[in-house]
């Protein structure tokens, strides 16, 4: 058991590797490049996906973007996210937009701040709701 794990993650480690020199690559020049068939690929691509690390637009695949957050919990990485694509919002209106609790929301919010993934700046509308951004220099 221990050695098919092994050779899953050194195959899963070499699509990466694949996909970072290449850029993208489809499922069939993938398959010819490890050298196996389409649907052990997609096996792998499967688990990529899962694991955040690959992106992919039908046959078409690529490295995530949201690798700073492949390690963070899901409410984090959704609150990531979201700021990644929207800039600076509310704890309410990030909460309103993603369907979590604020409570909830605030708590993975001030964690990321924490970790200097977030920054905050006081709202010039409301100076009670604070604003988040993604923190300078964060490589999403």
């Amino acid at each position: 058991m221990t050695n098919k794990l092994l050779k899953n993650c050194s195959r899963q480690q070499r699509v990466v590797d694949l996909l970072e020199k290449e850029g993208q690559l489809t499922t069939s020049e993938l398959a010819d490049e490890m050298d196996m068939g389409r649907v052990r690929i997609n096996v792998i691509l499967d688990s990529l996906r899962k694991r955040e690390r690959v992106e992919s637009d039908g046959e078409v695949h690529r490295l995530s973007e949201w690798g700073v957050s492949a390690n963070l919990p899901s409410n984090q990485k959704t609150v990531i996210r979201h700021l990644g694509k929207h800039g600076e919002c509310t704890v309410e209106e990030i909460s309103k937009a993603v369907g979590i609790d604020e409570e909830t929301l605030r708590s993975s919010v001030n964690r990321l701040e924490k970790q200097g993934l977030v920054e905050s700046r006081i709202n010039p509308l409301n100076p009670k709701a604070k604003l988040r951004r993604v923190a300078d220099g964060v490589d999403l």
